[in-house]
């Protein structure tokens, strides 16, 4: 996503970026090199030495930060990306009022949670499509699902911690229960990828583990899937969801009030599924399978034409368009606003706020 806000060649929409946890060389990033034994107070004063007053808008990816950069920041309007959901985001974001003009969000379940906690006038929230790159490919063969296994996927962290990969080898039991043939394809590498082997052979299903992947290898491994899965607590709206569906991949997906349900209900209403009710998953791929060929086709011609919304161009677009929007309205955020949390919060360091319950008073608008 930073890639995509530093591409734009146009002089009056060029753009810096402060990254907090990294250093870097580029002219327009500028690098905070924080570790986790840093607290928020270190993290101003580093701010004070590195970053000059910002000339236009500012924007906080996520509202991370804001809590105790916005007062330093000098800009004349103030947006928020909320490019993911996350345990707490309610309680957090209620701690940021004041602090936004505009905020931009990846899914409609984010907008709405947007304009309640933070008070927004619909006007000033909208929604715009996390960005991919679709590559130059010819178009996916749809070929026959008969006589073969059926291959489904999942790219992304092999974590337990909101992605909840552990809940894939249950999708697989319950399927080879109901007699459907098929293997899985993991992409994507993790903590937990021993231990989900052995969930997988556990229930007797063959999964090939590819690792984490990049370019054509990514692309070309993504093709192969008939299906791609999340079982995760939450999301905004996935990444790799939309670059699957842009081949014509269809998405099998818990329901979470994120992005990526709307999704899956528009291509079939079975392809999205209630957590924990793998029966149901089951009967999503199976509603898929006994689908005459026109109208299987049908499918992955409509996860294609979502996918297209999400291609580099349209975001770009639409955060110009929300940027200008934001510029054009009367300022309604503090121009120097009271740093969140109190004096001793913002100086425990980054790594003990993080081991923190996010409803915890210590961590509230600080993140």
């Amino acid at each position: 996503m930073l890639r995509h806000h530093l591409a734009s060649s146009r002089p009056d929409f060029l753009q810096r970026a402060v990254v907090v946890f990294e250093s870097s060389d580029r002219p327009d990033v500028t690098g905070l090199d924080l570790r986790g034994w840093n607290s928020p107070r270190a993290a101003q004063a580093r701010w004070r030495k590195r970053v000059p007053p910002v000339a236009g808008c500012a924007s906080y990816l996520n509202g991370w930060g804001a809590g105790f950069f916005a007062p330093l920041d000098g800009c004349q309007r103030r947006l928020a990306v909320l490019a993911t959901a996350w345990p707490g985001d309610r309680s957090y974001l209620s701690s940021l009022k004041n602090i936004f003009d505009f905020v931009m969000t990846v899914s409609q379940p984010l907008a709405d949670l947007a304009r309640e906690t933070l008070d927004l006038s619909p006007d000033r929230v909208a929604v715009i499509p996390v960005p991919i790159s679709l590559p130059k490919l010819p178009p996916r063969p749809t070929g026959s699902w008969d006589n073969r296994p059926l291959v489904l996927g999942y790219c992304g962290r092999l974590i337990t911690a909101q992605k909840r990969v552990e809940r894939l080898p249950r999708i697989a039991q319950a399927l080879r229960a109901a007699g459907i043939s098929h293997r899985w394809e993991i992409i994507g590498e993790g903590p937990v990828q021993a231990q989900l082997a052995a969930q997988f052979a556990s229930v007797g299903a063959t999964a090939h583990f590819r690792g984490r992947l990049s370019g054509a290898a990514y692309w070309n491994a993504i093709r192969e899937l008939d299906f791609i899965v999340f079982t995760s607590d939450y999301e905004g709206t996935p990444l790799s969801l939309a670059e699957a569906m842009s081949q014509g991949v269809l998405p099998l997906y818990a329901q979470m009030n994120s992005g990526g349900d709307e999704y899956a209900r528009r291509i079939h209403p079975d392809l999205l599924f209630p957590l924990d009710q793998w029966e149901l998953a089951v009967k999503g791929v199976r509603a898929v399978m006994e689908a005459p060929a026109p109208e299987r086709e049908a499918m992955q011609a409509r996860a294609r034409e979502i996918a297209r919304h999400h291609a580099d161009d349209a975001y770009v677009k639409l955060f110009e368009v929300g940027a200008r929007r934001a510029w054009e309205m009367p300022r309604i955020s503090l121009p120097c606003p009271p740093a969140a949390g109190s004096a001793f919060a913002r100086q425990i360091p980054f790594s003990l706020l993080g081991r923190m319950s996010p409803e915890s008073r210590w961590r509230r608008g600080i993140g």
